[in-house]
């Protein structure tokens, strides 16, 4: 990566001001804090009546043990989207006009999802890979602009399986799967519209005056400009990732399934339920609640795939966030190895040439 710039840290830190505004400031911290602990708590409790409706399955699942080839695939699966995932992103920065390498895209992916596991919400490990390019002097701005559209794409391509599945299933599925599918249909065509607004060259006019207004609108507002003309003259290719989006979002409901496979021996979800319902699931990962909205997930996949007739969807998602963690310590400890073997051959090349 390029190395630290350090410019913008040389810039002195304005006083509060007042002790007044010193008390709001420090007001508003304790506020957040409280709310998280709050939102910890209830995450807890909806986690908890989560494992007491799966009991059952929990103790056949501590008695015979997990299919362990199901998780495995699990772990494949979600892997592979990460892959996938950090292709496209990549592929995104490079249309954006920023050249990232694959090292250093790799790098920023391995951040990102260990992220994820902790942050607030789903989307929570986007804030350290922007501080990582912050930190790297790398332009914070245009790909900061990236990783949003890259989130817009993947969100697109996840309703898109979600679409298909519930085409597949209209005709023979009852009524609540109806509602399910209308429902990822609906968000569907809500999104490409909002994608598409967004990239019409009036929407770029308007944001380009925005950005005139002064030089603190500029430094927001520019990127966005430049990145969406860009990517609006490239729409076809924009089309192109959306679609490499489905085939890493289908790995990732694949990755579901596999877990459910893996610890529900009770009616688990079938394939097409899970492309339907995952979704859904999925979308509520994003909640700003600890640890990717813990145990609201949980209840909503619990919800959701007992309205299609399949018990234990609470637990599959549990083993889903079991199998992406794996998938996430694999992905980590394989970017550490090789920036380690790097840095190593490098200084021994150092070393034979002195």
């Amino acid at each position: 990566m390029a190395e630290t710039k350090a410019v913008a840290w040389a810039a002195p830190v304005e006083p509060i001001g007042s002790l007044a505004s010193a008390h709001a400031v420090s007001w508003r911290t304790w506020a957040c804090r409280a709310a998280i602990a709050a939102a910890a708590v209830v995450g807890a409790g909806l986690t908890y009546g989560v494992l007491l409706d799966n009991s059952t399955a929990i103790a056949d699942v501590a008695v015979r043990g997990p299919r362990w080839g199901s998780m495995a695939a699990a772990v494949g699966f979600f892997f592979a989207n990460q892959m996938i995932t950090l292709v496209r992103w990549r592929w995104l920065a490079r249309a954006a006009g920023v050249p990232v390498t694959f090292s250093d895209a790799l790098t920023l992916a391995a951040a990102a999802e260990a992220g994820n596991l902790v942050m607030p919400g789903a989307n929570g490990g986007d804030a350290v890979k922007l501080g990582l390019i912050a930190r790297q002097g790398l332009p914070l701005g245009r790909l900061a602009v990236v990783t949003v559209t890259d989130r817009v794409v993947g969100l697109l391509g996840l309703l898109s399986v979600g679409c298909a599945a519930g085409v597949w299933q209209w005709s023979s599925g009852s009524p609540a799967v109806r509602v399910i599918a209308a429902t990822v249909s609906v968000l569907l065509a809500a999104a490409a519209c909002a994608a598409w607004c967004l990239l019409h060259p009036r929407a770029v006019r308007l944001v380009r005056r925005v950005a005139g207004l002064g030089p603190r609108w500029q430094t927001v507002c520019g990127p966005v400009a430049d990145v969406a003309e860009l990517y609006g003259s490239r729409r076809g290719a924009l089309l192109v990732a959306v679609a490499v989006s489905a085939a890493s979002q289908a790995c990732s409901l694949l990755a579901m399934f596999c877990s459910g496979q893996a610890l529900v021996r009770t009616a688990p979800a079938s394939v097409v339920a899970t492309l339907l319902a995952g979704p859904l699931v999925l979308i509520s990962t994003a909640l700003p609640l600890p640890f990717g909205a813990l145990g609201v997930t949980e209840r909503i996949g619990q919800d959701l795939f007992a309205a299609e007739g399949f018990a234990g969807g609470g637990l599959a998602t549990l083993g889903y966030r079991f199998s992406q963690t794996l998938a996430v310590v694999v992905l980590v400890t394989g970017v550490w190895l090789s920036r380690f073997a790097r840095s190593g051959g490098h200084g021994a090349r150092e070393e034979a040439t002195e």
